[in-house]
């Protein structure tokens, strides 16, 4: 039987932190370069040092009108989605995307996705995305962030984690339920292994 999937956006299909890192540069005049980020808040922690409120500062220019819609989309996301939604029964978007913050949110997220050619089922904005996999019957997520990769692999969700410099503490051996990729196109190759 072919299994439910839930992709993450940002870090995953979307390479939202170099335009991030980008304005931020242009705006206080540094020099930051998300390699450098060697955990999931580090962005917050370096802005400390620049302005008052760093998530509003950072939240600022990622609710931008135009934003998310402009993002760059990881080219081997492209086929990799491709192949992922053949071997899926469906497939969820699952995002922390604030639509309280950005109105605009929704709209923006499923154009950019419609442009690429994305294929998907449901998309859900959500901080809770473990919950969200377990009420949804979800049996895989592709995701970035090492807490929610630790936190859905703790209730039995298995976890593509898309290598990132700020999740290298998460262990992923694949028989903890984690398992660490490079590209999203390593993904089909697995998941039918382990199917």
């Amino acid at each position: 039987m072919k299994p439910n999937i839930a992709v993450d956006i940002d870090g995953v299909l979307a390479d939202s932190d170099g335009p991030l890192c980008g304005a931020i540069n242009e705006d206080l005049d540094l020099k930051l370069d998300p390699k450098d980020w060697t955990h999931y808040w580090h962005l917050d922690e370096i802005m400390a040092e620049y302005v008052k409120d760093p998530k509003e500062y950072v939240g600022s220019h990622f609710w931008k009108d135009g934003f998310l819609r402009g993002l760059p989309v990881y080219l081997n996301a492209i086929p990799a989605m491709k192949r992922i939604a053949g071997l899926a029964k469906e497939v969820h978007i699952v995002t922390m995307r604030n639509t309280e913050r950005n109105p605009t949110c929704k709209e923006q997220t499923r154009l950019w996705l419609d442009h690429y050619g994305f294929v998907y089922d449901k998309i859900a904005y959500t901080a809770q995305k473990a919950m969200y996999c377990r009420q949804n019957n979800i049996k895989y997520i592709i995701e970035d962030s090492p807490e929610h990769a630790r936190e859905c692999a703790s209730v039995g969700i298995g976890v593509f984690l898309v290598n990132k410099p700020y999740n290298q503490d998460v262990v992923a051996t694949g028989k903890n339920g984690i398992w660490r990729v490079d590209l999203l196109t390593e993904i089909p190759r697995l998941l039918i292994e382990d199917l």
